[in-house]
């Protein structure tokens, strides 16, 4: 069958509370620091290492403990929220669709008439007409604002 012999979790244990780091670890059981990572994750075990205070312990520097790690990615997650918001601005309140200008987006004229028609852009126009389609609205052809 192959693989790797069971690991004993009492071992893990006690060398995670006991406060070694996961590169320390890794060499007791001739794994990687990666291995071991996913070992603590899948049994629920919090990392005890703390870097000796020569190294700095921060949001700002590689510390790899469990709380700087979890500050790092709350900052990624926060900055790359503020960049999106920027790049992708929010709807700023348009009108709601009406069912008659539904089925006139639905129509098989052309989008820039239906959006001239309708007062609505080009792209809100697609937008809205792939969104009914992926909801299984059917396929209408009428004519309502001519």
């Amino acid at each position: 069958m192959g693989g790797r012999a069971p690991i004993d979790i009492d071992e893990l244990r006690s060398l995670v509370g006991a406060g070694r780091s996961d590169a320390h670890i890794a060499k007791h059981f001739g794994v990687s620091a990666r291995t071991i990572l996913r070992w603590r994750q899948r049994y629920h075990l919090v990392s005890q290492w703390r870097p000796p205070e020569s190294q700095g312990h921060g949001v700002n520097t590689r510390c790899p403990c469990d709380d700087c790690r979890a500050r790092r990615l709350e900052r990624s997650r926060r900055r790359f929220a503020e960049r999106r918001a920027d790049r992708y601005p929010a709807p700023q309140g348009g009108k709601a669709w009406t069912l008659e200008e539904d089925v006139y987006a639905l129509s098989t004229r052309p989008l820039e008439d239906i959006a001239r028609t309708l007062g609505r852009t080009y792209y809100a126009v697609t937008q809205r007409r792939t969104l009914l389609r992926r909801r299984g609205t059917p396929h209408f052809s009428t004519s309502i604002k001519e």
